[in-house]
């Protein structure tokens, strides 16, 4: 299996970090959706993922963050990003020019 098919479906092997320009990683869904107080293991997991990329100066999005506790958790262990049913569902591009064009009528 190539690399960059290894990276899509989660088989990649952390050497990978120096192998390409990456300073952005993303905390799956799975992780996100078993951390807290589900899987201890899943934790410690999703908390060295924070951690290393603290470490490295990367950026960190989560994915899947579908609540409050999701959020609060992510927020408090240092990941200021998210995205997931949280903060909107599944939207058409044609939806998404219309919520940004109402966000930007609303800041003006």
């Amino acid at each position: 299996m190539d690399r960059h098919r290894q990276l899509r479906h989660g088989y990649s092997s952390l050497s990978y970090l120096n192998c390409f320009g990456t300073d952005r990683l993303k905390i799956n869904r799975t992780f996100v959706r078993e951390m807290i107080g589900q899987n201890a293991q899943t934790q410690a997991i999703t908390l060295a993922i924070i951690a290393m990329t603290e470490a490295l100066h990367f950026e960190l999005i989560a994915e899947g963050v579908e609540t409050m506790q999701h959020c609060d958790f992510l927020l408090r262990h240092g990941c200021h990003e998210a995205q997931g049913f949280l903060y909107s569902p599944a939207v058409t591009a044609a939806e998404l020019v219309r919520l940004a064009a109402v966000a930007h009528d609303f800041v003006d």
